[in-house]
């Protein structure tokens, strides 16, 4: 997966994502958000803790190499947050 995407958009999109996702669950995927590149739709960002689902798109970003990743969610915040 290769994409080009402003930061703020992003940070914004995984913020609300991660306060949907667990902070402590049994089952560690329910602490990721999903993050889908496709060609003509742009990144669209999920989470979910079984009762509540969110999934945001954006659109303005370059998507070079489609892909789909999963990653913890409290992590990446932080790591977007010192890239700003």
């Amino acid at each position: 997966m290769k994409v080009t995407l402003a930061n703020r958009p992003l940070l914004e999109a995984v913020g609300h994502a991660a306060s949907v996702a667990s902070s402590k669950s049994p089952n560690p995927v329910l602490e990721c958000v999903a993050l889908r590149a496709e060609r003509g739709q742009g990144l669209t960002v999920e989470a979910t803790d079984l009762d509540v689902s969110v999934r945001l798109a954006l659109e303005e970003g370059d998507v070079q190499e489609p892909g789909t990743l999963v990653v913890h969610a409290g992590r990446l915040l932080s790591i977007l947050r010192e890239v700003e």
